[in-house]
């Protein structure tokens, strides 16, 4: 979430605002929702900022017992945790007040799950729709599904969240979870180019899992031997004409997978790190003038000397240095 708060950062300071759709998965999803719904960058900078993502969260069953149902089960057979350790009713409760229980009508917004048998779920104020790898697009339901189960959905982390359900038309629950689960990934570009249209010249991709630091690298390795292959992203895949679009790979180092309570300086460190992959993407895809990528290095670098300088400090102070550097450089 924060690493792509950071890539709408740097693009909306450099003009890049207009877009035919805004679309995310997993926790990319929420920022890019809030912007299509059209709460301002600085509004939504100020949300994440303040956000105590652990506080909207209701515990469901212990992560033993998750697990130990899971592998006595379901692993053997491919399946997906059916439990979690956490529920996010209140999470989504919250984003219904925030979004006013409508999809945005400013943006066309879409975002992504998967289901039990590793399907493409495409959500949309139009109704969902399901793809299987190598299959065409279909319609499964022409009801708008609820907007913030549809984010929660795209968020459901196998084992560590309870599996959302979507009524489809048919009366039929839909079972969904995290939308990085499949087959491409944190960049299912393929899904965009077909439905909307777009050309890869068009599309820009913000990717949190490609730069893996030490501790998701290990978390991933440990979580799929206990929970199964399918319940991490699949890594190394190579998703349409990548080569043609922009991409952004922030490597996060700031904020640990599932660390809930983060303090606002490391949630700061976190968006900058993804600022400054924007910042480099940009000029790889010359898409800066000269000035606009020195402004962008220059602005990179002094945030990087105040982070050095407030590592012994109080605990805020890198928080309203940051802020107040951004606002005096336009960007806030």
């Amino acid at each position: 979430m924060l690493a792509a708060l950071g890539m709408l950062l740097a693009l909306c300071w450099f003009g890049f605002r207009k877009c035919k759709t805004v679309g995310g998965i997993s926790g990319g999803a929420i920022p890019q929702v809030l912007y299509a719904a059209g709460y301002s960058i600085e509004e939504i900078v100020e949300l994440a900022i303040n956000l105590d993502f652990q506080s909207l969260l209701d515990y469901g069953e212990r992560i033993s017992r998750v697990m130990l149902d899971h592998y006595s089960y379901g692993r053997h057979k491919g399946d997906l945790p059916n439990k979690g350790t956490f529920k996010m009713d209140r999470f989504e409760a919250w984003l219904e007040a925030k979004l006013n229980g409508a999809w945005p009508d400013k943006i066309e917004y879409w975002t992504m799950a998967t289901d039990e048998k590793g399907a493409q779920i495409l959500l949309t104020k139009d109704g969902m729709f399901r793809r299987e790898e190598g299959g065409a697009i279909v319609q499964i339901s022409k009801s708008v599904p609820p907007l913030g189960k549809s984010i929660c959905a795209t968020c459901t982390v196998p084992g560590v969240f309870t599996p959302v359900e979507i009524v489809l038309d048919s009366g039929a629950k839909l079972k969904l979870w995290d939308g990085a689960l499949s087959w491409e990934a944190m960049r299912p570009i393929t899904l965009v180019e077909e439905h909307y249209g777009a050309t890869p010249g068009e599309i820009i991709v913000c990717d949190v899992g490609a730069e893996l630091n030490t501790y998701d690298r290990l978390y991933n390795s440990i979580w799929k031997l206990l929970c199964g292959g399918r319940c991490v992203p699949p890594m190394g895949r190579k998703n349409g004409n990548e080569d043609k679009m922009l991409l952004v790979l922030p490597a996060v180092t700031a904020v640990r997978t599932f660390e809930f309570t983060a303090h606002s300086d490391k949630k700061w460190a976190a968006i900058m790190e993804g600022f400054a992959a924007t910042v480099d993407a940009l000029n790889k895809a010359y898409r800066l003038t000269d000035e606009q990528y020195l402004q962008g290095k220059a602005l990179v670098a002094e945030f990087n000397r105040l982070l050095g300088s407030c590592k012994k400090a109080a605990p805020g102070t890198l928080s309203a240095r940051t802020q107040a550097l951004l606002i005096d450089k336009g960007v806030l």
